[in-house]
């Protein structure tokens, strides 16, 4: 079934902003090798995400940022048991030199029953592990030149850019369900699903790293 059959079938709600009551879980893991850059581009490639995250059937980048070319809205088809959702999210993606983030807000949820979700958000940040080495490397290469110490800024620059000094990323998933029941036995839940999304995209990052043209 497509995601625009699936889209008519059932009925959307509209979720609320931030309500009282969510849960927020929150895990921080490291790739020794995996450069930040490469990292944001596994999270950001929306498009791949059926292909290798459980219980996601269909996904897709649905609007880019004419500036950036960085998505800001996707949709995601999820069937697990009973359920079968597609959510509609609000991307935002910000970068700087040091730290990279991508959060996903859930702004639809169309399901077969009851919406599951009042609230449902991702947010991810990368950044480098040894970003302030960097910065205090380049100050002593300023440091050297204006005490007149004989040093090969271009070469050494050039040692500096080819570091791998891996990342650090942290995954914020945060949500309310709209049954009670559901948000009391929640712990299990967020603590489950964090540990099988940070798995997957582990493994996907490091796959990419390997074949970025994949």
């Amino acid at each position: 079934m497509s995601i625009q059959m699936i889209h008519k079938a059932f009925y959307s709600v509209k979720l609320s902003p931030v309500p009282k009551g969510v849960k927020i879980f929150s895990k921080t893991f490291k790739l020794d090798d995996i450069p930040a850059a490469s990292v944001y581009k596994t999270i950001t490639n929306i498009d791949l995400y059926h292909k290798y995250i459980p219980y996601c059937t269909n996904s897709k980048i649905t609007a880019v940022s004419p500036t950036t070319k960085m998505p800001t809205e996707g949709c995601l088809n999820v069937e697990f048991q009973k359920y079968s959702i597609f959510f509609t999210c609000d991307v935002q993606c910000k970068e700087n030199k040091l730290l990279k983030e991508c959060i996903a807000t859930v702004k639809e949820e169309d399901s077969s029953s009851k919406p599951l979700f009042d609230y449902l958000s991702t947010k991810w940040t990368v950044k480098d592990l040894n970003g302030n080495l960097i910065e205090t490397d380049n100050d002593k290469l300023v440091a050297k030149a204006f005490k007149g110490i004989d040093v090969s800024l271009i070469k050494e620059a050039k040692v500096m850019q080819e570091k791998n000094p891996g990342s650090e990323i942290n995954l914020e998933l945060a949500f309310k369900f709209n049954s009670y029941l559901f948000q009391t036995i929640s712990v299990v839940f967020g603590d489950a699903v964090l540990e099988l999304i940070i798995k997957a995209f582990k493994n996907k990052m490091i796959d990419m790293h390997k074949h970025p043209g994949h």
